[in-house]
């Protein structure tokens, strides 16, 4: 029965996208021919909270699923097949269609030929940015500042082109504080805030870091930043980067003392974040015990010997609690079903 509640959901999603124009763009839909084994192998690297939409170049589009929120407003996401770390593409569907043409989601030299399937699917997606061509057509066009213009949701890329225009580290510093406000609960931006403030010895650098700490961080930051931000390319790496500032001072019956001694960039820490959920659990807060497993479960899979069975039999309870019936237990619980599929 989750199955079919699952291709149902794949299927209206699907349904907006007109297929000439996903097929001249070689996005190929997933079925219930092969959703099982597509879903099975996602599942021993990347936590199965992501819904396969489509596959191109055994690359899978998915819509990255939280409990409560549409999957309009959902991200979405490439699941590489020879990578570990999910790959933001946009940040809500309308954003989607520019964000398909960014490299390396296409080549410089193929945007201009399949532009106008890139328009369609902005008129066939209601609401949608029709974006501009000319900026795509540019020889040294940045991929950041190729996304910070389509998405406007896409904090990292934000910060990485305003950023990266800064002269020293400490007017980087200074732009950071003024791209978090624009947006001051997107995530990117207060890692961003957090490591300026740390590193210019000024404000509040704790408050932002616990804040990601407290969050599911399902990719990372993504975007070389030459004066403040680390290589986070994952969201275990994101996580690592910030762990030191968000621990520090934190009291021992805090969930989150847990990790003094654990690098998210190490396997066992799975586990460790397990107990972590537990904790916010026995607190009454099972949004945060699911974030905390979905982050463990992205570095058992990225960090440890890939995820299990088990795994997913755990984000599905937790999601079961947090979401009764929901689309994101549903998908959790069916990828434990058929994980076996994927060995």
């Amino acid at each position: 029965m989750s199955s079919e509640s699952i291709l149902r959901h794949i299927e209206e999603i699907q349904a907006r996208f007109p297929a000439e124009v996903t097929e001249r763009m070689r996005l190929e839909r997933v079925g219930a021919e092969h959703l099982d084994e597509m879903l099975a192998r996602a599942s021993t690297v990347f936590p199965p909270v992501f819904l396969p939409i489509f596959e191109r170049d055994a690359n899978l589009y998915a819509v990255h699923l939280v409990p409560g929120r549409p999957w309009r407003a959902s991200a979405w996401v490439e699941l590489p097949h020879d990578a570990a770390a999910p790959v933001l593409v946009a940040t809500a569907v309308q954003y989607l269609p520019a964000a398909l043409v960014v490299p390396p989601q296409a080549f410089p030299n193929f945007v201009a030929e399949i532009w106008p399937q890139v328009q369609a699917l902005a008129e066939a997606l209601a609401g949608a940015v029709s974006p501009d061509l000319e900026p795509f057509l540019q020889p040294r066009a940045k991929r950041a500042r190729l996304l910070s213009g389509v998405d406007p949701g896409n904090g990292a890329a934000r910060s990485a082109v305003e950023l990266g225009a800064c002269g020293s580290w400490e007017e980087a510093a200074e732009r950071a504080e003024q791209v978090w406000r624009e947006a001051p609960e997107d995530t990117y931006r207060l890692f961003a805030v957090a490591m300026a403030r740390a590193k210019r010895k000024q404000g509040d650098a704790t408050g932002p870091a616990r804040e990601v700490l407290s969050r599911e961080v399902a990719w990372g930051f993504m975007h070389a930043v030459k004066w403040l931000i680390p290589p986070s390319d994952s969201g275990p790496e994101v996580l690592e980067a910030l762990r030191p500032l968000a621990l520090a001072g934190l009291e021992d019956e805090h969930p989150l003392a847990l990790l003094r001694e654990s690098s998210y960039r190490q396997g066992e820490t799975a586990e460790r974040l397990r107990e972590v959920a537990e904790a916010w659990r026995a607190r009454g807060d099972e949004r945060q015990a699911l974030n905390q497993l979905r982050n463990g479960a992205a570095v058992a899979g990225a960090h440890g010997s890939g995820l299990t069975r088990v795994w997913c039999e755990r984000l599905a309870e937790q999601a079961e609690r947090v979401e009764p019936g929901g689309l994101s237990a549903q998908l959790a619980r069916h990828a434990g079903e058929v994980f076996h599929l994927g060995a």
